[in-house]
């Protein structure tokens, strides 16, 4: 079942006074994510039966129900299939496969996602270019390193501290060398 918790965290104090913000942490279980993948399915198939018309949004959550079953290939189809119905994409229509390749560590296939990406016309944001960097020093690829600290260098003005610890790990590697 799911479990809510609710935290109270207190924000930094302005003029003796206490500021606190109400975060709701909402955690599912292995099974509960299962279910609701499930019926995703089930509603999508149906949606194909009756023949609804798909918007963005559509689409995306199709995307990120294909990720939440492992399959980045048919994440990554299905925002190809956007452009086929004249939709543009958006940002968060490409994070669910790009993510789902860089996490398991299938360089080419994130990068193919990227591509696509750039000739749709969308940008990628911080954590996009951190995750293909990531991939790219674990890999070793210095071209495909040095493209992204190009594209970072003009894209993104204060960097977070885990790109910061990627770029490092790259300029301490053997590849860099």
């Amino acid at each position: 079942a799911s479990i809510i918790e609710k935290e109270e965290k207190e924000g930094n104090k302005k003029e003796g006074t206490k500021q606190s913000t109400d975060v709701e942490v909402i955690k599912f279980s292995p099974d509960d994510m299962d279910v609701a993948a499930k019926r995703g399915a089930e509603i999508y198939e149906c949606m194909v039966r009756e023949n609804v018309p798909f918007n963005e949004a559509t689409f995306t959550s199709v995307a990120r129900l294909a990720v939440a079953n492992g399959d980045g290939d048919m994440a990554f189809e299905t925002v190809k299939k956007m452009a086929a119905a004249n939709i543009a994409p958006k940002l968060r229509s490409y994070e669910p496969p790009l993510l789902c390749f860089c996490n398991n560590n299938q360089v080419e296939k994130a990068f193919q996602v990227d591509d696509h990406m750039i000739a749709s016309g969308v940008l990628p944001d911080e954590n996009l270019l951190q995750a293909l960097l990531e991939v790219s020093v674990e890999a070793g690829l210095e071209d495909r390193v040095y493209s992204i600290l190009h594209r970072l260098r003009t894209t993104v003005r204060d960097l977070q501290p885990a790109t910061v610890g990627i770029i490092e790990k790259w300029f301490n590697s053997k590849p860099s060398a």
